[in-house]
């Protein structure tokens, strides 16, 4: 079995503290001491209780995914809203550039491949302002049980080595600093710019699933400057802007 807990070269210049752990309840939580500095990290490949949106659960076994958490600086507000979608679109980029090149981004957390999950991103602000980063990465699934009926993992495109899951997860927090190290004006043009290149959820037909247990569909248009999604109601036909409820792709 590919140990993918060795060292992390190539990642570790990008942070400045990285902790990997053999196994943890979530990774997330490692990183809410107020002790820590901006751009420390926590990794491991068997996480336990790891969260994802809408009271979600990513759980998985060992060695089949990876669970990887940055500690963000605070930024502007801006940033702040649009920082789940460029991450998740960091993670799309650099998963194509491991030659994945179907990886694509679902609004406003997932990444996918043929409509399968191999991806995803909760980001949770901390008291002090700082956002934490947590993206879970399918590696292997066929080492333990899919995390989800549809997912899909890197194995299943092509052979994955520890030096290439470094290069991933480096590039990937490369892309995180640039966005957070951007001054405000113009890091929403890096974030819109980052988006749309990876986004597949406009022009397609979605199904909202509101948080209080409403469902309606329509057509996704747009992203707003805050980085919500703009849906017309199949119904009213009006636009309606979706700001944290689930949303699914319907099957063109």
């Amino acid at each position: 079995m590919t140990n993918w807990l060795g060292d992390f070269p190539a990642l570790r210049q990008q942070l400045v503290g990285l902790e990997i752990l053999p196994e943890i309840g979530s990774t997330n939580d490692v990183l809410k001491s107020e002790a820590l500095g901006d751009y420390t990290a926590a990794l491991t490949d068997h996480q336990t209780a790891g969260r994802g949106r809408m009271g979600r659960t990513w759980v998985s076994a060992p060695g089949a995914g990876l669970a990887f958490s940055l500690l963000a600086p605070a930024t502007s507000p801006t940033q702040q809203s649009w920082l789940s979608l460029v991450a998740g679109a960091s993670v799309a980029a650099a998963v194509r550039a491991h030659g994945v090149v179907s990886a694509e981004l679902k609004w406003p957390n997932d990444v996918l491949v043929a409509e399968r999950k191999l991806s995803g991103i909760l980001c949770e602000v901390r008291p002090d302002g700082r956002v934490i980063v947590g993206i879970g990465v399918n590696i292997d699934c066929l080492r333990g049980v899919q995390p989800i009926e549809e997912a899909t993992s890197l194995a299943e495109f092509g052979e994955v080595s520890h030096q290439s899951i470094d290069d991933l997860l480096a590039t990937v927090v490369s892309s995180l600093r640039q966005f957070l190290e951007t001054p405000a004006p113009e890091a929403l043009a890096l974030a819109k710019g980052s988006v749309q290149k990876v986004l597949a959820t406009t022009g397609r037909e979605v199904s909202v699933h509101d948080l209080d247990g409403t469902m309606w569909s329509g057509v996704a248009l747009a992203l707003t400057d805050d980085g919500h999604l703009v849906v017309r109601d199949s119904v009213t036909r009006r636009e309606r802007i979706v700001v944290a409820s689930d949303v699914r792709h319907l099957r063109q």
